[in-house]
């Protein structure tokens, strides 16, 4: 498991810690909204539903269960999911890594559908900054 950056934590527990928090304060963001949460690799896995504070646990893994970060297809899958009512914001927890090459879409380009249809997609970073010595990610963009 890759580092988050702090050094007390893997990206993968903080961001288990920081879904966990959220979900358990849900009700706060509105009691009537549902909720679908989602882990991802190289596709979605849903991981817990629930309706404003009604009692409902997270299924979440201990460890990560995918070899590789796809974006762009769990963010497509997510838009064409079969939602108990209609996708109204996206929290998207990551480091902005796409690690599955080629990649399945540009996420940019699913980021922009999302906007088009008025879905707000907030992200949150999670590991190392890009300048950090811990960071282990690299990415060309023209050589």
């Amino acid at each position: 498991a890759l580092p988050s950056g702090d050094g007390n934590l893997t990206r993968w527990a903080q961001q288990s810690e920081l879904l966990r928090q959220i979900w358990s304060d849900r009700a706060q963001l509105g009691k009537e909204n549902g909720w679908a949460a989602f882990s991802y690799s190289d596709r979605l896995r849903p991981v817990g539903t629930a309706k404003g504070a009604e009692e409902s646990e997270l299924n979440l893994q201990v460890e990560p269960t995918g070899s590789v970060t796809e974006i762009a297809g769990p963010l497509g899958e997510l838009m064409g999911a079969s939602l108990d009512s209609p996708l109204s914001a996206v929290i998207w927890f990551g480091d902005g890594s796409q690690t599955q090459s080629p990649a399945g879409g540009d996420p940019l380009q699913m980021a922009r559908r999302l906007a088009q249809l008025d879905i707000p997609l907030y992200v949150v970073g999670i590991g190392p900054r890009a300048d950090s010595e811990n960071s282990r990610d690299l990415s060309v963009e023209g050589v």
